[in-house]
């Protein structure tokens, strides 16, 4: 389904942030960040884009990026609790 949302609208973020959430659930770290990375190239503006940074990159142990990325979340989005909770970890 996410697929399919990311042919639809490849400006949108959220499809790249669910495809990276299921291969990180599939423990496939690189393809996760390949898949943030490219929701990043798609979507450089959209904080969901920073948050799925983020999330691939603490899997990865990149916990700097992590928080840099985080951090750029918060900025686009300062209402969205749910940037905050990344930062936690």
């Amino acid at each position: 389904m996410a697929k399919k949302a990311r042919d639809i609208d490849p400006k949108l973020a959220m499809p790249y942030l669910t495809l990276m959430m299921s291969r990180l659930i599939q423990n496939n770290k690189d393809e996760a960040l390949e898949f943030a990375r490219e929701g990043m190239r798609k979507c450089p503006s959209d904080p969901y884009s920073f948050r799925s940074m983020s999330i691939a990159c603490n899997a990865m142990g990149d916990f700097g990026e992590a928080t840099n990325f985080i951090g750029k979340a918060i900025e686009l989005d300062p209402l969205e609790p749910l940037n905050y909770l990344c930062q936690i970890n």
